[in-house]
């Protein structure tokens, strides 16, 4: 099936949304080239942004509804999923013959009034099978004398397939430590472990898994159910079986 318009209007936060429809409805989008598959939907596009700036689009379309993936890559300052990706998605869907209608700033102010007021309610919010955050470990190779494992976070979205997740966006640690994405995304292990990586050093290289607080911090990882090796196409990573350990003492 393919996606409908009010699927992409919802794949997007408000703000995102309405500066995209704004871009849209200003004619930013200058190209538009369209490719469909079997199960994905291709978009390249660019589109003029602030200034005399303009910016290219790679974006894939899968599944319909609440089940729709957007992959939207940017050559912006954002990078992702941001306001000129929705303007070259509304872009598709007025050369698909489904333009927005004129009330759609109307209606994406009202769903944003109505989630600000969902979010007064004191009831714990389930964790949506939507986002989440993962954790990429992979070889440090830096030339300093801080070698070890490298992480990086990022906030993903599982595939319509159930299969591996989207390439998503990253996640400051900083951030996560403090819940800023949202008690629905971040867990209290998340921001303990964004306290244990932070704690670790490496702030300008990005976290590096050394010392004790990397100790605690991979342990915490696994935990989780979210740590991977490089990307998320294999299982997530989980301890091993206990081994022990002999101690002995030698002489020189």
């Amino acid at each position: 099936m393919a996606p409908a318009l009010n699927d992409i209007r919802t794949a997007f936060s408000a703000t995102t949304y309405e500066r995209g429809l704004l871009y849209y409805k200003k004619r930013h989008v200058r190209h538009l080239a369209v490719e469909q598959f079997e199960a994905e939907i291709v978009i390249q596009a660019t589109t003029a942004g602030s200034g005399n700036a303009i910016y290219e689009q790679t974006i894939s379309l899968e599944g319909s509804g609440r089940s729709l993936d957007i992959d939207g890559d940017c050559s912006c300052p954002v990078g992702y999923n941001c306001k000129h990706v929705v303007a070259a998605c509304l872009a598709y869907f007025e050369k698909a013959g489904t333009a927005p209608a004129a009330s759609d700033s109307l209606a994406s102010l009202t769903s944003w009034l109505q989630r600000m007021a969902a979010a007064g309610v004191t009831t714990p919010v389930p964790a949506p099978d939507r986002e989440r955050v993962i954790y990429l470990l992979n070889a440090n190779v830096s030339r300093t004398n801080n070698n070890g494992i490298s992480i990086e976070a990022r906030l993903v979205k599982p595939r319509v397939s159930g299969q591996r997740y989207t390439r998503g966006r990253n996640v400051y640690l900083e951030r996560l430590g403090l819940g800023e994405y949202g008690a629905h995304i971040v867990t209290s292990l998340d921001r303990e472990i964004a306290a244990l990586l932070l704690a670790g050093g490496g702030y300008w290289r990005g976290p590096t898994l050394v010392g004790r607080a990397g100790y605690h911090a991979v342990t915490a990882l696994l935990e989780s159910g979210r740590c991977f090796w490089q990307d998320s196409a294999a299982p997530p990573l989980s301890a091993g079986p206990l081994r022990g350990l002999d101690l002995g003492w030698q002489a020189h």
